[in-house]
């Protein structure tokens, strides 16, 4: 009996492999070795507290340094930042950028100011015309 289930144990199980390998390979085996690879530097973060914890040695400062660094790195790439070491550059396109939107937002505070007195006016005419009409024509 064991003999009949054999080809089809075997068929069931390279389908799975052939299954296995095809989605690991996509998108989803992207996002697991990712995931995989976040453990290391968990692990690393862990050991560099624990290390600030326990009086600094020379290697816990070294892996809070690697940490410290890998972590401004990746926040820099993840906002399509350069890197640390154009800090002075990175400040002056912060700083035009301010210089823009200052700009934009003046603008539009006297747009709203105008706005604002354009209804004020249309106001004052609509109740011109209502106290006239409930006035009566003139005798």
């Amino acid at each position: 009996m064991s003999a009949e289930w054999a080809p089809v144990v075997a068929v069931i199980g390279l389908a799975l492999v052939i299954g296995a390998t095809l989605v690991l390979r996509g998108p989803v085996g992207k996002a697991l070795g990712d995931w995989i690879r976040g453990w290391s530097q968990t692990d690393q973060q862990w050991l560099a507290v624990q290390a600030a914890k326990h009086g600094g040695t020379e290697l816990g400062t070294a892996i809070a340094e690697s940490v410290r660094s890998q972590v401004e790195s990746n926040l820099m790439a993840s906002l399509g930042l350069k890197a640390a070491a154009d800090t002075g550059a990175l400040r002056g396109e912060l700083a035009v950028q301010r210089d823009t939107i200052t700009q934009e937002l003046d603008a539009l505070r006297h747009e709203v100011t105008e706005l604002a007195e354009r209804l004020d006016f249309a106001e004052r005419l609509l109740a011109q015309e209502r106290s006239a009409a409930r006035l009566g024509p003139p005798r």
